[in-house]
């Protein structure tokens, strides 16, 4: 349910067993650390508490949105703000889960078994296996752009990453500084992601550009 902290206390042990590092260092270190660690912790606990909400914001998405292209940009930018102030690799695995969902809904369908396993194609006639081709390639085109997203947002903000809320700490910036600090670098960026995501969807490069 906390997802980052578990793997950081077992690296922590393991740096301690294999004498990289010793537990009063360990110690030090959380003790410096400790404000930026309870903001983690809250932060994957309210995210856990706001799934099914980012469930309905992206199945809403895809629901409305008859272009493909707007469609990619319309992930991309939601990805990228709730990135902004979320964590991100939460919001990637929503984006996932819807995928997998609609991706579950279309193959039961096409393989006429209420409980297939979604990598056999076998009971999938020929034309429907295109299709269902034509299906996966459209989903993993949405989640490489929501991928996307959530990098170009979550650098943009002290919230978005863990690094940054370690930097700001020791920068002392506050929300707003760390944003105006760093907008040099992330707003172009940013746009650039934007411009790409536009680009590989009117272009089809790369497996992208897959209709619906």
């Amino acid at each position: 349910k906390c997802y980052p902290l578990l793997p950081g206390g077992l690296l922590a042990i393991e740096a301690v067993f294999m004498g990289m590092t010793s537990t009063e260092q360990v110690k030090h270190e959380l003790a410096n650390n400790l404000e930026v660690l309870l903001l983690l912790i809250f932060m994957v606990a309210g995210i856990y508490f706001m799934k099914q909400l980012l469930l309905f914001i992206f199945t809403r998405l895809l629901l409305s949105i008859r272009s493909k292209t707007v469609l990619s940009l319309s992930f991309c930018l939601a990805a990228a703000f709730l990135s902004a102030f979320l964590d991100a690799l939460t919001v990637v695995a929503v984006v996932i889960s819807v995928a997998v969902g609609f991706y579950s809904i279309y193959h039961r369908v096409a393989s006429a078994k209420p409980e297939d396993d979604l990598y056999d194609d076998s009971q999938v006639n020929i034309h429907q296996r295109e299709v269902l081709d034509q299906f996966r390639s459209f989903l993993r085109s949405l989640m490489m752009h929501a991928g996307v997203g959530t990098a170009l947002g979550g650098v943009m903000t002290m919230v978005g990453e863990p690094q940054n809320l370690i930097i700001a700490k020791a920068a002392g910036w506050n929300f707003t500084e760390f944003f105006l600090r760093v907008a040099p670098v992330s707003v172009p960026v940013f746009i650039c992601g934007l411009v790409t995501c536009f680009l590989l969807e009117k272009t089809k490069t790369f497996g992208y550009g897959a209709q619906l």
